[in-house]
């Protein structure tokens, strides 16, 4: 095990860790109830959010990742796709701060919609194991 070989493993551990976190924690929080902490939303709504969320994805690996990779290269491209993961967390109390003062409207799914433009620079970090 050389250090080049740890640096990677340690790396796409932490992206694991990182992604399958956010991926248990996102569905919980859409159908917690506002007072509880999340948004109250229903199964239907959660599950077009996250549909949405796999076709965004599909494009925005086919049409923009081989040139962001060009532009900014492997490490740039890994490192930012991980620090996305701040915003992600940080996210999910602000939408319970709005959801509890303006509802589950056009404010809140703004914010999930920013929540789910950052969730696409951190599944970028992925197609970069190929």
């Amino acid at each position: 095990m050389t250090r080049r070989v740890l640096l990677s493993v340690i790396n796409y551990a932490t992206l694991g860790l990182v992604d399958i976190a956010y991926r248990a924690i996102q569905p919980l929080f859409f159908s917690t109830p506002i007072e509880g902490g999340g948004l109250g939303l229903t199964p239907p709504s959660i599950g077009k959010i996250l549909a949405l969320y796999g076709v965004l994805n599909g494009i925005y690996q086919f049409t923009c990742f081989t040139r962001a990779h060009s532009l900014w290269g492997t490490k740039k491209l890994f490192v930012g796709g991980l620090c996305c993961s701040i915003p992600i967390f940080a996210l999910f109390p602000v939408m319970n701060a709005l959801a509890r003062v303006y509802g589950v409207g056009p404010i809140v799914y703004s914010v999930v919609a920013l929540q789910i433009v950052f969730a696409l620079g951190l599944s970028s970090c992925f197609s970069m194991t190929w």
